[in-house]
């Protein structure tokens, strides 16, 4: 109850069995809690209300037997609009609730945003949360493609992934007030001094870190004009990518290798360079096996989703054509035990063109093979006995189709998962060099 009184909730998610009996004193328990909060809520509201001002309801959404949903109505008769919802067979499946939720966000908050009505009235369907429309497009590619696709979208004020899996798994996390605008000061609160700092291949003082937050929190509009102001730039970035991936693996029991990575946000479509969005969202997501990175520089992709709402069609063909033109490229991020400073991976390469390359990747480095974008090649993949491309440790792996380049080319990240990088300050910056030279960042 205390926990109640302090978020004030706008809504209310019941969560039961699937199927089968739910038991009817938790159910009962259940909404005894939320009448006792809403009555206690509405008397605090009371004296603040206007006379004679209604009593407010709080939304219900049930997600249990469906059976079970007329007792619930019945029991918060009065109190609360209950809205019945598919059951949470895991904290995967989440859609159908999410959805739900959306719309009770769009009712009690976006509603309310002035001028909202006005905007309304030019569109022919209701305007969609940036969050919603992201997710809409995520769960699409997912089923379209049976893949599992993850999308991150790094703000000024918040920070969004959203993981959806071939078999409907759907795992959204939106950080709110962690991102790379005027919430800058919040990852650096939350993040510290030092995990900022490590991805910075120089040397850096607290202070000066902390003036630079200041300063962009002031002016957060204004881009970085040298290369270092870049790289600490790109650092937070990294942080707000970990920040959020930690939240969702908190909140959720399984996490998704992705297939396809779709990034977006100004501070990675801006990017001067391609290979320094690639190796931001390598160091930050740490992904595993074979995965192809896209890069949304148009900012088209949050809006897709709502487009889809009223041209499906138009909606798919700019995703394909458009939106997703800006293809970084194939990465091959091998894991397991990697041999320190042996061969982790031979990889072998034949072009349509029919020009065969094999190349041999050491362990803690990067490598880039020559793919460019509308280029294609058979893949062959030799670990070592201890490492793991996808299939098991020291199992070869071949490519039934072609895989396609990109702007980046053929991306072999053979630093380990997880992620370590060296303790000692010049070694970690050396390192780091060494990484942004290999993948042109």
């Amino acid at each position: 109850m205390e926990r109640i009184r302090e978020l004030q909730p706008h809504a209310t998610l019941i969560v039961g069995m699937a199927n089968g009996p739910a038991g009817s004193t938790p159910l009962q328990e259940a909404c005894q809690l939320v009448i006792k909060a809403t009555a206690e809520l509405n008397k605090q509201n009371s004296a603040s209300a206007p006379t004679g001002a209604a009593s407010r309801q709080v939304a219900v959404l049930y997600a249990g037997a469906p059976q079970y949903v007329e007792a619930v109505q019945h029991m918060l008769q009065g109190t609360a609009t209950v809205t019945l919802v598919d059951p949470l067979v895991s904290p995967q499946h989440v859609g159908s609730t999410s959805i739900a939720i959306g719309g009770l966000y769009e009712r009690d908050v976006i509603q309310h945003i002035p001028g909202y009505s006005r905007l309304h009235s030019w569109c022919s369907s209701a305007p969609v949360p940036t969050a919603t429309s992201l997710s809409s497009l995520v769960r699409f590619l997912a089923q379209h493609y049976t893949m599992n696709v993850t999308a991150v979208d790094v703000g000024g004020a918040n920070t969004t992934l959203m993981m959806a899996g071939e078999g409907g798994e759907f795992i959204p996390t939106v950080n709110c007030g962690v991102g790379v605008g005027p919430s800058l000061g919040t990852v650096l609160q939350q993040a510290g001094v030092q995990r900022v700092a490590r991805w910075l291949p120089f040397d850096i003082t607290e202070d000066e870190l902390r003036q630079y937050v200041l300063n962009h929190m002031l002016h957060p509009h204004v881009v970085p004009t040298n290369q270092r102001d870049l790289q600490i730039t790109h650092a937070f970035a990294r942080e707000a990518i970990n920040l959020t991936a930690e939240n969702a693996r908190t909140n959720s029991q399984q996490w998704l290798d992705a297939d396809l990575i779709l990034a977006t946000g100004g501070v990675l479509a801006h990017a001067p360079k391609y290979g320094q969005a690639a190796l931001v969202l390598l160091d930050a997501l740490q992904p595993h096996g074979v995965t192809s990175l896209v890069l949304d520089r148009t900012m088209l992709i949050t809006q897709l989703g709502a487009v889809a709402t009223v041209a499906p069609i138009a909606a798919v063909q700019v995703n394909e054509n458009d939106a997703v033109t800006h293809r970084l490229g194939t990465c091959v991020i091998p894991f397991g035990k990697l041999p320190q400073d042996e061969v982790a991976l031979r990889v072998g390469i034949e072009y349509t063109s029919g020009r065969q390359v094999t190349v041999d990747v050491k362990s803690g480095s990067i490598e880039v093979i020559p793919l460019r974008t509308n280029e294609q090649a058979l893949l062959s993949l030799f670990p070592a006995p201890t490492v793991d491309v996808g299939l098991g440790p020291g199992e070869r792996a071949r490519a039934a189709e072609e895989i396609d380049g990109g702007l980046v080319g053929l991306i072999i990240d053979a630093r380990g998962r997880p992620l370590v990088l060296p303790d000692e300050a010049k070694e970690r910056q050396n390192r780091l060099s060494l990484w942004m030279q290999a993948i042109g960042a």
